[in-house]
Formats: structure tokens, sequence, C-alpha cells
């Protein structure tokens, strides 16, 4: 038996724009931009061109809003699972990317 994934990033959302990191616990949500929405509403087509059996998320807002919309092109049930997130970003969640990159500068020259 042969089982195919396909991997799915969110599209475009607000933190992004930002380049605010975020991570769970999310201390502040991020929704897709319009943008993301058009993003993901061409990914929803190819997948309902190969027409994938299922449909698992992360539960941050803006990989809700992926799934759903990918949902809706296919009429299948998400199945959001708390063990599917990225790497917490500790105490530099909710801040500036470039706070995280200064750190790793400042790290590298001692």
């Amino acid at each position: 038996m042969k089982i195919t994934f396909y991997l799915v990033r969110h599209g475009e959302s607000e933190n992004n724009v930002r380049s605010i990191l975020n991570s769970l616990p999310e201390i502040e949500t991020y929704p897709l931009t319009q943008f993301g929405k058009e993003q993901i509403t061409e990914v929803a087509k190819f997948l309902a061109a190969v027409n994938p059996d299922a449909i698992f998320s992360s539960p941050l807002r803006r990989t809700k809003e992926t799934a759903e919309i990918i949902s809706s092109a296919m009429g299948l049930k998400v199945e959001f699972d708390e063990r599917l997130r990225e790497a917490g970003w500790g105490e530099f969640n909710g801040k500036k990317a470039k706070s995280f990159l200064k750190n790793i500068q400042m790290n590298r020259d001692v």
C-alpha cells in the first residue's frame, strides 16, 4: 500500500507581514492576509485534483484558517492535533524576528 502525504504551509499571515515570531502558546493570534487566503485557494484546487483522504492541522489560527479553506473546497473534515506545531520561540515568541536574529549575532560574536 502506498501512502502519499502533502505538507502544506499556511498562507501568508499577519505575523509574516509584520515579522513577528509566533508559536504556541499564542500570545496573540494572527489571521491569514487576503493574499494568504488567495494562496491557499490555489493550493486547494491542486489538492482537490489529487483527492486526499484526510486533512490534519495544527491549532494555530493561521493554520486553522488554511485548513478550513482547503476543507471547504474539498468537503473533508479537518482533524486538529495539538502535536502538530512548529518549534517554540521561547522568550522570542510574540517578538519581532529581528530581535531573535540580533541575539544569534550577539552570541556568535562572543
